[in-house]
């Protein structure tokens, strides 16, 4: 179960770091695809938001946490802490995306006033974010639940049955 918490945490961080080089949020019309946004533009969006990054910092502390074996219960804590940053920081990108919009205005061949606003949608970085988020998750509980069994490993090489009570009742 330790090789597979390391290798989820390992997968985590690799999505975080593929989620910095893809856009997150993209307009669908290329003409503006040099405004396209990604995950440190993004993050800067609303209120929770750079939670993101608090989301990210745990997820390479769990990292850290998995390949060491220090504190393997406070870094599965660690870890969903920062599940719940992720999805709050992502909620909030998502419901700012007017933040990032684009007005338009100009003037019809007969002379009648137009405009509008292009927003961006969600794109591949989101699905990065979400998959890097679903991950850290499970790697997390499997860290916490590592954690446990090793915790009641210990209790019982500790305390072993008196002679003649091994059997159970």
């Amino acid at each position: 179960m330790r090789t597979t918490t390391r290798v989820l945490t390992a997968v985590t961080v690799a999505l975080f770091a593929a989620a910095f080089w893809v856009p997150v949020l993209r307009f669908t019309d290329r003409r503006f695809s040099s405004d396209d946004i990604g995950l440190i533009s993004a993050a800067t969006a609303g209120e929770l938001s750079p939670l993101i990054f608090l989301g990210v910092l745990a997820a390479v502390a769990l990292c850290f946490c998995a390949f060491t074996g220090m504190l393997p219960r406070a870094g599965g804590w660690i870890g969903l802490a920062g599940c719940v940053c992720i999805a709050a920081g992502a909620v909030s990108v998502l419901s700012n995306l007017w933040m990032f919009g684009i007005l338009w205005d100009g003037v019809t061949a007969d002379g009648m006033p137009t405009g509008g606003m292009i927003l961006p949608e969600p794109w591949w970085g989101t699905a990065l974010i979400a998959a890097a988020m679903l991950t850290l998750a499970l790697a997390s509980v499997l860290q916490l639940v590592t954690a446990h069994r090793s915790r009641r490993a210990q209790a019982q090489r500790a305390d072993p049955a008196p002679a003649g009570e091994e059997g159970g009742s």
